[in-house]
């Protein structure tokens, strides 16, 4: 009896656990990059503690691009693409490994988002963004990083790069 008890006073919590991500990011971030936390917040005002490092002013096409999530404080999130600079669409893919608290997602082509997949805190998070082959353009990462549950910044943006197709 007292299990049913408890379960009837859980089930009400239940859609607003559900929409708790701290191991990933819901397909839904795809439209907005940011999270969808209750009770929804706006984004932080002022410059972000974070920022998108890149390492190359120019990159070959085919070849992985190092970038890093970096913050001055930790953070518990973040949602990364790749866009071109003309277009403002997001282009390539990324690759992570086991040992990065990062995992790609789908949002407009195979694996062209990258997220958090940890709720642990962390400071810098190495990313290996892949242009596709062919590729001649110039790049800018763009995100949002969440510091805690209801402050996050929303269009992160690296400086600009070129990709050339070798």
């Amino acid at each position: 009896m007292r299990a049913l008890h408890l379960l009837l006073c859980l089930v009400p919590l239940m859609p607003h656990l559900a929409l708790c991500y701290p191991d990933y990011v819901p397909q839904s971030a795809c439209d907005w990059l940011a999270p969808w936390h209750e009770p929804y917040t706006d984004p932080a005002e002022g410059p972000a503690p974070y920022k998108l490092r890149i390492y190359h002013s120019q990159a070959p096409a085919g070849i992985p691009v190092p970038v890093s999530v970096v913050g001055s404080q930790p953070f518990l999130g973040f949602m990364v693409q790749a866009h071109d600079a003309g277009s403002g669409q997001a282009v390539g893919s990324w690759q992570v490994t086991p040992h990065i608290p990062a995992t790609t997602m789908t949002c407009s082509n195979p694996d062209n988002t990258v997220t958090h997949n940890s709720r642990v805190s962390k400071q810098l998070v190495p990313l290996a963004w892949l242009p596709p082959k062919g590729y001649n353009g110039t790049v800018f990462f763009k995100g949002t990083v969440v510091a805690t549950y209801t402050t996050y910044w929303t269009d992160i943006a690296s400086a600009p790069f070129r990709v050339v197709s070798v």
